[in-house]
C-alpha cells in the first residue's frame, strides 16, 4: 500500500507538473495569439496611414504652379452704408438738434448714378489694388453756418 500511495504522489507530482507546463504552454499561445490579433491592427493602421500621405503628395503635386503671368480682376461691387451720429458742439440759434440719422432711403432718392469697381492686376507675388466710388447726386444743398 505504501509503495502504492508514493506511486500514486508520484503520478500526483507528475500530473501537476504536466498540468503547470499546460497552463503556462497556454498562457504562451495566448500571449502569442494576443500578439498575433494586435500584428494586422498596427499593419493596417500604418497601411491607411501610408495611403493618406501619399494621396497627400500626389495632390500637393497636382496642384497648380504659380505662373508669372499677368493676371487683371475688375470687381464691381454696391455699399448702401447706414449714418448715425451727434455732434458735441453748441449749435448756432436755428439749427436742429445736432443728431444724424441716415440710411439708404435718406440718400437714394437723391441718388442718380453711382459707380463702386475693385481693380485688381497681379504678376508674380507683386500686386496692385484700386478701388474706385464714383457718385452722383441730383439733390444737393450748401450748408450754411452763420457768422462763420
Amino acid at each position: 500500500m505504501g509503495a502504492r500511495a508514493a506511486k500514486n504522489g508520484r503520478i500526483t507530482q507528475k500530473e501537476e507538473r504536466e498540468t503547470k507546463k499546460n497552463l503556462i504552454m497556454k498562457s504562451r499561445k495566448e500571449k502569442t495569439t494576443m500578439k498575433i490579433n494586435w500584428i494586422p491592427r498596427i499593419t493596417t493602421t500604418v497601411l491607411v496611414t501610408v495611403m493618406l500621405l501619399t494621396f497627400a503628395a500626389i495632390v500637393n503635386a497636382a496642384e497648380k504652379k504659380p505662373d508669372d503671368g499677368w493676371h487683371f480682376t475688375i470687381t464691381p461691387y454696391i455699399w448702401l452704408p447706414n449714418i448715425k451720429g451727434s455732434m458735441k458742439l453748441n449749435q448756432p440759434p436755428g439749427f436742429g438738434s445736432g443728431k444724424l440719422d441716415l440710411g439708404p432711403g435718406d440718400y437714394l432718392e437723391n441718388l442718380d448714378f453711382v459707380g463702386m469697381l475693385d481693380f485688381q492686376v497681379k504678376k508674380g507675388k507683386w500686386s496692385i489694388l484700386a478701388d474706385v466710388i464714383y457718385l452722383d447726386f441730383s439733390d444737393s444743398e450748401t450748408a450754411q453756418f452763420p457768422g462763420v
